[in-house]
Formats: structure tokens, sequence, C-alpha cells
């Protein structure tokens, strides 16, 4: 199968998958191309990794509206637990963006993850609605793209975002490339991933940490 063109503008994914894209952010190899309303899980043999995480003992796999996502192992994805759907690779404790162009990501946006909403240990992905899911959601007012390794959240709708809901109060933003972490309880996150105690915050003076958390 044959995909897009590569959107990549550089960096460790660009290395490792040369061809890989976003928009078409998949190379002939690894066959990950869009194939209809899903995404063509074919390319997921059982021994194949897919940018240092794995693929189909975890089933990243289009299954009916949602993507499963049942990573267990500490050592796959980010912090145990990825979606192909994302195709965010894990940079040591931040998003690696060098492969999002300023205003192209999946299918049209890079913020398709960002309508994956907790749903116990996966991610809903709501593409049934004409401006929400994986192909024809992403509009350049909603900035649905990455900027200086952090999540632009500008792009965020007043009544749109996590859970359906990324109002100010919920503050799911981006700040000083550190997720705000205290919006998320001790025990619950963005599937399983949650600030202080898994140290999905920067350490650096930059990072904002909840020391309720830590």
């Amino acid at each position: 199968m044959l995909c897009g063109p590569s959107a990549i503008g550089g960096g460790w994914l660009a290395h490792r998958f040369p061809t890989v894209g976003l928009a078409g952010w998949f190379c002939t190899s690894e066959g990950h191309c869009w194939a209809g309303d899903r995404w063509d899980c074919s390319f997921f043999p059982s021994r194949v990794v897919f940018a240092g995480w794995s693929s189909a003992s975890e089933r990243h796999c289009w299954v009916g509206s949602r993507w499963d996502c049942w990573v267990s192992s500490a050592t796959v994805g980010l912090a145990g637990w990825f979606c192909a759907s994302e195709g965010h690779c894990w940079a040591g404790n931040r998003w690696e963006c060098l492969f999002f162009s300023a205003t192209v990501g999946l299918a049209g946006g890079c913020g398709a993850s960002e309508r994956h909403c907790r749903a116990g240990n996966r991610w809903d992905c709501w593409v049934s609605s004409a401006t929400v899911g994986l192909a024809g959601w992403s509009s350049a007012s909603e900035r649905h793209c990455c900027l200086h390794d952090c999540w632009d959240c500008s792009f965020f709708l007043a009544t749109v975002g996590f859970a359906g809901g990324c109002s100010a109060s919920e503050r799911h933003c981006c700040l000083h490339d550190c997720w705000e972490c205290s919006l998320f309880p001790p025990t619950v996150g963005l599937a399983g991933w949650f600030c202080a105690s898994e140290r999905h915050c920067e350490e650096t003076g930059r990072g904002i940490y909840d020391a309720a958390y830590a």
C-alpha cells in the first residue's frame, strides 16, 4: 500500500522511518495507511514494533468505533500505553513533535489524540461526528498542531477537548513543555498516565509539578 508523501520536518522519527509523515504519515513498508473509515491494522505483524512500541499484542487496531490500546508494558509507548492513531513517539519526558507540520497533522490535523477521552484503559475515538475524529475534524481555527515540543492549547474551543469539555476550568493545556498535572486526580489520568507520580512533568523548573501527587 502506498500512502501520501512524508510530512516530517526531521527528528528521531524521521530517521527511523524516513517515509513516515502525518496526513499520510505511514510508510509503505509499514503499511500504515488509512483504509476508508478505519486504520488498516494488517501492518501489525506479531513481532513488529513502530516507533519503539509494540503492535499486534497490544492490539493497536481500529475496532468498531474505537481504538484498543491494551498496552500494559512499561517499556512500550508513552509510559505503558499508546495508540497507533496518535503517531506520537516518546522522546525523554516530552513529545517528539518534529514530525508535525505547522498546519497539517493526522488526516488534516495533528489533534486526533485530543479527542481521545479516557474510558477505562482505552481511548474513545469519536470519529462519527462531522467535526470530530481521525479524518476531518481539525480546522485551522482549532490549531491542532504541536509547537515547540508543547501542545498549543489555543486550539481547544470553549466546549471541546478531553472528555468532551476542555473549558478554562479544566485547564487541558500544556504549560512550559509540561502538562498541568493538577487537573489529574492521583489515580486518574489519560489512559493511565498522570502527572507527578509517573513523572509526566518535566523536572527542569519549567515543568509544573503538583506536590499533592508527587
